[in-house]
């Protein structure tokens, strides 16, 4: 009977950092948010600086085949602001 609370315990712990993970894996990258509901060319906002709403390709974890996850690129619609590059995929500095 001892050893059924340090099993009970490790797999607590194991749920817990299971979930965690889950939920990690759920976060939008960056600006994606900002263009929910939107199409390309429409105006949004990204930390108070305004943008254009834009097709761009977004990296994602895919747990489809089990665990380790793989990285896979998705396309998404993305708030492109002029001053941040980090959002662009290809985009000359102007």
């Amino acid at each position: 009977m001892g050893r059924s609370i340090p099993n009970r315990g490790l797999m607590l712990a194991l749920g817990v950092a299971l979930t965690a993970l889950a939920a990690y894996a759920d976060i939008p990258p960056p600006g994606t948010d900002e263009c929910r509901g939107k199409q390309a060319g429409d105006a949004c906002r990204l930390g108070g600086t305004p943008g254009v709403c834009a097709d761009k390709t977004c990296g994602r974890l895919d747990y489809s085949r089990g665990v380790p996850p793989k990285s896979v690129s998705v396309p998404c619609l993305r708030c492109d602001t002029e001053g941040d590059r980090s959002l662009t995929t290809g985009a000359q500095a102007r």
